[in-house]
């Protein structure tokens, strides 16, 4: 046969053939990519942090505490994740918690070193506004107030 009958047909075993190609290099590499998450993820099974909670919550009351300086959620809402942290057990390093608090009242999400990310850049990365961002704390303290 020749081209004048199926000018196409070139193309599309070139496309077939490149289709496959790539196929052929791209499934064992999401093959090894799925293998090391599962391997990461079991071995990442390990005791949780009894403290990491009460950290989150003191960092996100620090939060709190720069979003009311920029005029934003309600003082009530501080005033439950003020309860809330105060029915947590205490932290094993009272240190560590103040420094979660601080971070977040200088306006920053804080979950160690490796792990910080600015509110406004948070509120963007969610299409929102820092004062949406803000009152969606009020919220989240609703559902606070509810789990005690």
């Amino acid at each position: 046969m020749s081209d004048t009958v199926f000018p196409n047909s070139r193309r599309i075993a070139l496309r077939f053939v490149c289709r496959l190609a790539r196929f052929l290099i791209t499934a064992p590499m999401v093959l090894a990519t799925c293998a090391s998450v599962l391997a990461i993820q079991t071995s990442a099974t390990q005791t949780p942090d009894p403290d990491s909670l009460y950290r989150q919550i003191s960092n996100q009351l620090g939060v709190l505490q720069y979003c009311i300086g920029k005029g934003f959620p309600s003082q009530g809402t501080a005033v439950i994740y003020e309860s809330f942290l105060a029915s947590l057990p205490a932290p094993a390093d009272p240190a560590t918690a103040a420094l979660y608090r601080k971070k977040g009242a200088e306006g920053v999400i804080y979950n160690g070193e490796d792990s910080q990310i600015a509110v406004e850049q948070m509120a963007e990365g969610v299409s929102q506004t820092l004062q949406e961002y803000c009152k969606s704390d009020d919220e989240n303290a609703e559902a606070l107030k509810a789990a005690q």
